[in-house]
Formats: structure tokens, C-alpha cells, sequence
């Protein structure tokens, strides 16, 4: 038949992942907007309970999965006002200024490329 149990799952993969959303929504969403913060715990909450009511992973299957997922978090260097996610911030609030950087960086790199290239030329 169609039983439904659960299953051997040792830890949830979905629960990891929507734990480690909340871990970057509590770290960088209050740049954006003060209601990241608690509209994502809620949710992160009910997702567990779904989680639980699908009978696809036990208890522990989730609490190991939540350990996991804030440990790995913690462990992991980051900060919201340095490196890629203060870009990914200024992305979010203004995509053109973003859009104008990298075009300036690319430009940059292509005329040190083509600068190399011609001292290579040069000297053959």
C-alpha cells in the first residue's frame, strides 16, 4: 500500500537550507528592511512544522539539521559591512551603481590585458 513514515533521514537537507536563509537573513536583512528579521524566524518555524507533518524526517532530524546549519554558519568568517555581501546589499538598494562598478573593473582589467599584450608584442 501507501504508507506514509518516516524515513532514516539523518539530517533534514531542507531544514539546512532554510536555517542557513534565516542565518544570512538575521546577519544582512535588517540592512534592507526591519521586518526581514522576525517574518523569517516565523517562517523558518513553520517550515519545521511542516517538515513534521510531511512524516518524512523525525525530531531529530531537524534539531541536527538546525545544529549543523548554525554551527556551520557560525564557523564561517563573514561580516555584513565587508566582501561580497556588503555588494550583494548595494545590489539590493541600488543595482546601477553595482552595474557601473563591475563595467568599471572590467574595463580596467581589459586595458591591463591588452597593456600586457603589447609589451608582449614589443619585444618579440
Amino acid at each position: 500500500g501507501s504508507n506514509v513514515h518516516c524515513g532514516d533521514l539523518l539530517f533534514s537537507g531542507h531544514t539546512a537550507v532554510i536555517t542557513l536563509s534565516v542565518c544570512a537573513v538575521w546577519d544582512y536583512g535588517p540592512i534592507v528592511h526591519r521586518w526581514f528579521r522576525p517574518v523569517s524566524g516565523f517562517l523558518m518555524v513553520c517550515t519545521w512544522f511542516t517538515i513534521l507533518l510531511s512524516r518524512s524526517h523525525y525530531t531529530d532530524d531537524i534539531v541536527v539539521a538546525f545544529y549543523f546549519a548554525v554551527t556551520l554558519w557560525i564557523l564561517t568568517p563573514h561580516d555584513p559591512h565587508h566582501g561580497a555581501p556588503a555588494l550583494w546589499q548595494l545590489l539590493i538598494q541600488n543595482p546601477y551603481h553595482v552595474y557601473r562598478k563591475i563595467q568599471e573593473a572590467t574595463a580596467e582589467r581589459d586595458a591591463r590585458r591588452a597593456a600586457r599584450q603589447a609589451r608582449g608584442a614589443d619585444a618579440v
